[in-house]
């Protein structure tokens, strides 16, 4: 549906050069979560390729790709597996861990690592036991998972703002972002 209103001149989706996709894994059956890089490379590729048009093979637009991950409490010690990328391969990981370490590829081709409760309000303990969890303590998850495959963290919100090819509209005394 994406290339649907892409290609389409009178919808015109990402007519401005740039649009925004969020692959959120786990939320459907018909995007389960990966249980392997090659898979979730699979999906971000085929995001990816929206950038392209399709009668002139020529790039038309800035794709950046979003990932996420949406495993319900009772699927989430099914999610658990062996990480099979970077220097810890062959390490157990949760969901959450395998997501950040996927994004952290150089090759990922990943922009944003969505992380937070309304996708996955658990973490899991060492036995494997589900448990409430925060937003704070999911974020730190990641941010260690990601630190572990050498990503340096992007907090300031004018460097962000400008990778994400947002542009700052003044509006009274407050500047907003916008796409």
């Amino acid at each position: 549906m994406t290339r649907l209103a892409i290609e389409r001149r009178d919808i015109r989706l990402g007519d401005r050069g740039q649009l925004n996709i969020t692959l959120l894994f786990g939320f459907s059956p018909k995007l389960p979560f990966p249980t392997s890089y090659a898979e979730f490379r699979t999906v971000v590729q085929a995001a990816k390729g929206l950038e392209f048009d399709l009668e002139t093979g020529r790039r038309q637009r800035r794709i950046l790709i979003s990932v996420g991950g949406a495993v319900l409490p009772q699927h989430a010690r099914a999610a658990v597996g062996l990480l099979d990328v970077g220097r810890d391969r062959g390490r157990p990981v949760t969901a959450l861990q395998r997501l950040a370490a996927y994004a952290a590829q150089e090759d990922s081709e990943v922009d944003v690592l969505r992380v937070g409760m309304e996708d996955q309000p658990y973490m899991l303990d060492p036995s494997g036991a589900i448990r409430p969890t925060t937003n704070v303590e999911l974020c730190e998850a990641a941010a260690a998972e990601l630190h572990r495959h050498g990503v340096v963290l992007v907090i300031d919100g004018a460097e962000v703002a400008e990778r994400l090819g947002c542009i700052t509209v003044r509006s009274d005394e407050r500047a907003i972002a916008a796409e």
